[in-house]
This record gives structure tokens, sequence and C-alpha cells, in this order.
């Protein structure tokens, strides 16, 4: 693999994970809000379903962290492999959507649950 398709291949997850984030943090949204529809206050359920799903999330960045410290070992005495590479640039796309709803969480007060 030259050095072109490494690049590629690790911007490509990130960009993949960016994307796959946003859609779950819209679909948190979502189905929070179709719960709390039932009760007649759709917010509150909204934001706490979507920052239940932002906890797994950043939980699962930091097993993928691991893993690609891991895999950066065992790949120092091995051959070359991108699968983890790609597994943690989708975790970190992931990780930065639901980092920056907290971040704006917090700094806009919407503490609704």
């Amino acid at each position: 693999m030259d050095k072109k398709e490494i690049e590629k291949s690790r911007f490509g997850a990130l960009a993949r994970g960016l994307k796959y984030g946003t859609a779950f943090l819209c679909i948190a949204f979502l189905f929070g809000a179709i719960y709390g529809l039932l009760v007649a206050e759709p917010f509150r359920p909204a934001f706490a379903m979507a920052s239940f799903i932002g906890i797994f999330v950043l939980l699962n960045f930091l097993f993928s962290l691991l893993y690609g410290l891991v895999k950066t070992f065992v790949r120092l005495f091995r051959g070359q492999s991108l699968h983890g590479f790609r597994y943690l640039g989708i975790s970190l796309g992931f990780a930065l959507v639901f980092f920056l709803y907290f971040l704006g969480q917090k700094l806009l007060g919407f503490y609704y649950y």
C-alpha cells in the first residue's frame, strides 16, 4: 500500500465517522422526541436519549483508542494492517460529534434530564 492510499483511508474513515455520528445524533433526538410526544414533553427525552447514546459513544472511543495503541505496538513487529486504524477513525468521528454536542449543552445550559 502506498502512502496516498493510507492517508485516504484514514481521512475517509474520519469523514464516515463524522457523517454516521451526525446521523446517530439526529436519530437519537428523533427517537427521544417521539417518546416524549407520548407524555407531551418532547425535549427532555430527546436530550436525555442523545446524552445516553453519547456516553456509550465516548466509552467506545476510549476502547478504540486502546485498541489503536495495541495495534500500533503489534504493527511494529508484523506487517501492515489498517483495519484497526479505520475503526479508530470512525470512532474518532463519532466522538467528535458527541463531544461537540456535550460541549454545546454545557455552554448553552441545556440540561433537560
